[in-house]
């Protein structure tokens, strides 16, 4: 586009027409030549965490913490964590940034089931009635 427009001057229409792509486009295109040179050319690509208060390895560094204390016995809350990430920023932080966080890195609720799907009522009262008498 940038030597259609060079070798041949015509308007940003007409090139457009020829190449196949919107006038707009071929304006932003030759206006990023035009500031940056053949730098201006190469995608940067789009999409990212631009607006982050932690990093990937600080987040990840944060959550292993709890995975430690998770190993040792401990139940990790979403408060808890919650609390020391606002610490480790410096500033309060809504709970769905928490939620969100716990998603990025793969982690999940997990609860116990308050009883076994297969339980028998009747042989429960049985092995209550002959254990240790």
């Amino acid at each position: 586009m940038i030597y259609n427009a060079s070798a041949d001057p015509r308007t940003a229409a007409e090139i457009a027409v020829h190449v196949g792509v919107s006038k707009g486009f071929v304006r932003k295109v030759i206006q990023q030549y035009n500031r940056k040179g053949e730098a201006g050319l190469s995608a940067s690509g789009k999409g990212g965490r631009h607006n982050c208060y932690l990093s990937w390895e600080q987040e990840k560094e944060l959550i292993d913490s709890f995975k430690e204390k998770a190993r040792s016995g401990q139940v990790a809350t979403a408060m808890q964590i919650k609390l020391a990430y606002e610490k480790k920023c410096g500033f309060t932080v809504h709970k769905t940034t928490i939620y969100r966080l716990l998603e990025r890195h793969q982690w999940r609720k997990i609860i116990p089931r308050p009883t076994h799907p297969k339980k028998d009522p009747n042989s429960v009262d049985e092995f209550k009635k002959t254990f240790l008498n």
